[in-house]
């Protein structure tokens, strides 16, 4: 009965990070089946037909984007060394490659982003002529590109988020991250009703691109701030929470499948924040 932001907030291995950085995605008016953006090119005198299309190809971007990160997450090379590869350095490996792939996405989101806000920067943002095409078809095919990316991103996160939330508030987790998620949506919404005129969507973009980019640094502070460890307890350890892994012994608390694979295999994979330095 705990409430769910203060399960949130206080769970350890860097859940908060990695939940704004996701929600950060969602304060965007940069998508294709987006309600602002559809409008948007409506107004602007964009065809049907064409809005039909390019909506068709942002959706066939996100399946591309997903069945790649599929491949390349299946794809955990072999360095042929048999102590690197039990099964325990194993699973830390597939997961620090799960990490960096879910970076690669997303630096491919923030950057097709940035991308397209270059780009609208040369558009017309009124009307739309022959002549002054070009840079809106930019426009739109980056944004298409970034579909690939945030699909995948997403993917990602929900793997890493099935490693690190406690089986006990994974209900808990997921109702802030929706809340969290939805919010950034309305912030939007209201951001375009305070907002309505075709010359001020520049404003959405401009947030739309900020919000992103902060997604990435919060990641990033997640992949910098949180490291993953393989951690083998003493029998003398069974009944606590202290460990060893070389030299040094931490405190941390114990999700329950941690808890299930100590008592099955005496060890445990586990995210904690520490500085790398030490």
């Amino acid at each position: 009965d705990r409430n769910p932001y203060i399960v949130w907030i206080n769970h350890p291995s860097g859940l908060p990070l990695l939940t704004i950085s996701m929600a950060s995605l969602y304060l965007t008016a940069l998508s294709p089946s987006g309600v602002v953006l559809t409008s948007y090119l409506i107004t602007i005198g964009l065809s049907p037909k064409s809005i039909g299309v390019f909506r068709a190809i942002g959706a066939m971007s996100g399946v591309i984007g997903i069945t790649c990160f599929s491949l390349l997450r299946k794809n955990v090379p072999n360095d042929g060394n048999e102590q690197f590869a039990s099964e325990q350095s194993t699973l830390v490996k597939s997961i620090e490659r799960l990490r960096a792939l879910s970076l690669s996405f997303l630096l491919l989101e923030v950057v097709s982003i940035l991308a397209a806000a270059a780009a609208f920067m040369l558009c017309d943002t009124t009307s739309i002529t022959s002549s002054t095409s070009w840079p809106l078809y930019l426009f739109l095919g980056a944004i298409v590109v970034s579909r690939a990316g945030l699909y995948s991103f997403d993917v990602g996160v929900l793997e890493i988020e099935q490693y690190i939330v406690d089986e006990r508030y994974r209900n808990a987790v997921g109702s802030v991250e929706g809340a969290l998620c939805s919010l950034c949506e309305m912030g939007m919404y209201v951001l375009s009703i305070a907002l309505p005129k075709p010359s001020q969507f520049g404003w959405q973009v401009g947030v739309s691109a900020s919000a992103v980019s902060f997604g990435g640094v919060c990641f990033g502070l997640f992949l910098c701030l949180y490291h993953m460890h393989l951690h083998h307890h003493h029998h003398e350890d069974d009944h606590g929470h202290d460990h060893s892994h070389g030299h040094h012994h931490h405190y941390h608390r114990h999700t329950l499948q941690q808890e299930r694979d100590l008592n099955e295999y005496g060890y445990h994979v586990h995210l904690y924040r520490h500085r790398s330095w030490n």
